[in-house]
């Protein structure tokens, strides 16, 4: 830099110039230190990536941690104790909330505050929930069809991405048709995941008196310190009865070229589930529908489901929101302790890894108690920079005896987690920094043996259609580009 000061400050008028905004970038760059050091707090490497960003790209690095560097938002919610008086007014005759049987169970698989504070998700342990897990698109997208066309009151969905596809547009055209059948139907979508130019495909939904509303609209220049913040969940809750979460965006890839899971839930979760729909659409809109009764489950005509997808009885489930708003990482601290907890195994698929040291630690330490501790993680995969950045993890964790696949018939998108025989974690949160710390996210944790049995099925079919990543062959993914993977574990704080 000095250097380059030096050589423009003898080149007349436009040399001078440019010395004052090589010396204006430097000023705002020391101006920023404070603000990296807070917002980093505990995290020496990524505010070291942060520092070098804004030092060495001068504007560039100073720009990127303007838009991007935000880890907290502040957002306006319904207060905690007129949340917790409509969850109790809702719940309906004959459902129950955790008993203390099952909160023991739940012992130290969850944070401390999440079972005392409660501080997003008012009583979010609860028992005699049905769950029904879809494993694919196909069935997936049939069951969230077939529940739309028995919906009775409402439906209200929240989703990241919602393509104008076949799949996307099939969907819209029934939200209409209920809609024109007088029910209410509410449509959340994440902004960054719905650009401007595509949101012309919602258009006939609101024609026909459906709502639609965008989470964090991007606005550069009134609050571009908003743009990290991503709404990444999945919900569609209908009547209040019926709930769908999971990974799976509304798009014909996840019909055919993207493997993935989902999972349908009746019950007092999904009341849970309904609460977060019902905190986020108050954020977006300023409506607080449940004070309007949304919060009620309504009566709703249920069909027999299909015998692949068979329905299980008697699941305990805790309902885990997450988000840049609070000052507690919930998916990641669950995610630890749930690794911590185990006893057996641990069968963990994600598309996307680029873990903290906790999880590290924690799946290295199962790894070297002789646990069975095997990951499935994409070969192929949307994000080329995420995945070089998560080759670097591979060699400490099979060092340890951690057992890596990586799956080869298609984009591989499911998020998945069985801890034993009984435990499950699925939901929209990803094990990387973005969903740990930026993105709004849900995760759902199930107590069922039944529920785990399927599971495991289900990662056993994926570990027949992948690649097992060994000692012997590490190196081959290595060297192609070796300079890439360590630059990309250099920006993994930053992804």
């Amino acid at each position: 830099m000095h250097a380059l000061i030096h050589l423009f400050f003898s080149r007349g008028e436009a040399s001078t110039l440019l010395l004052y905004i090589l010396l204006l970038s430097d000023i705002i760059a020391i101006a920023q230190v404070p603000a990296v050091l807070l917002h980093r707090r505990g995290r020496p490497v990524a505010a070291l990536s942060w520092l070098l960003a804004i030092f060495t790209l001068p504007w560039i690095g100073i720009l990127m941690w303007w838009f991007l560097g935000r880890t907290r938002l502040q957002r306006k919610m319904r207060r905690r104790k007129q949340r917790s008086q409509e969850f109790c007014a809702c719940l309906p005759e004959g459902v129950h909330l955790a008993s203390q049987e099952v909160l023991s169970q739940f012992q130290g698989l969850l944070p401390q505050s999440i079972t005392t504070e409660q501080q997003r998700a008012p009583f979010s342990l609860s028992q005699k929930n049905q769950v029904q897990l879809l494993v694919d698109g196909e069935q997936a997208f049939s069951a969230m069809e077939q529940a739309v066309s028995l919906a009775q009151h409402y439906i209200h969905l929240l989703f990241y991405i919602w393509k104008a596809d076949q799949t996307g547009t099939r969907i819209r055209d029934l939200l209409i048709q209920k809609v024109q059948e007088g029910l209410e139907v509410r449509l959340l979508i994440d902004a960054w995941g719905q650009p401007k130019h595509a949101r012309n495909f919602f258009a006939p939904l609101q024609q026909a008196g459906g709502h639609v509303a965008y989470f964090l609209p991007i606005r550069l220049f009134s609050q571009p310190f908003t743009l990290n913040f991503r709404n990444h969940r999945k919900l569609m809750i209908i009547d209040g009865v019926t709930a769908f979460t999971g990974g799976m965006n509304i798009s014909d890839e996840y019909q055919s070229q993207w493997r993935d899971t989902a999972i349908k839930i009746t019950g007092p979760a999904t009341v849970q589930l309904h609460e977060v729909f019902l905190e986020d659409w108050f954020f977006a809109t300023h409506q607080n529908l449940a004070s309007s009764g949304y919060l009620t489950p309504k009566t709703s005509q249920e069909s027999t489901p299909k015998e692949e997808t068979k329905t299980i009885d008697e699941v305990a489930c805790a309902i885990i929101p997450s988000g840049p708003d609070g000052r507690t990482n919930w998916c990641h601290d669950t995610l630890f302790l749930a690794l911590s907890s185990a006893k057996h195994r641990i069968y963990l698929t994600t598309p996307y890894f680029i873990p903290s040291a906790p999880i590290i630690a924690a799946l290295r330490g199962a790894a070297q108690r002789g646990l069975d501790v095997k990951i499935v993680l994409p070969q192929k995969n949307d994000q080329p920079l995420v995945r070089i950045a998560s080759h670097t993890y591979y060699e400490t964790l099979l060092n340890a005896g951690v057992k890596i696949y990586e799956f080869e018939p298609s984009v591989l998108h499911a998020k998945t987690l069985v801890i034993d025989d009984n435990i499950s974690v699925l939901g929209s949160a990803n094990v990387d920094i973005r969903s740990f710390r930026l993105n709004f996210e849900i995760s759902c944790i199930f107590l069922s043996k039944q529920l785990a049995r399927q599971l495991v099925d289900s990662f056993h079919k994926d570990l027949n259609n992948s690649r097992e990543i060994t000692q012997q062959n590490i190196g081959q993914l290595h060297q192609p580009y070796s300079w890439l993977e360590s630059a990309a574990h250099l920006l993994s704080p930053l992804l």
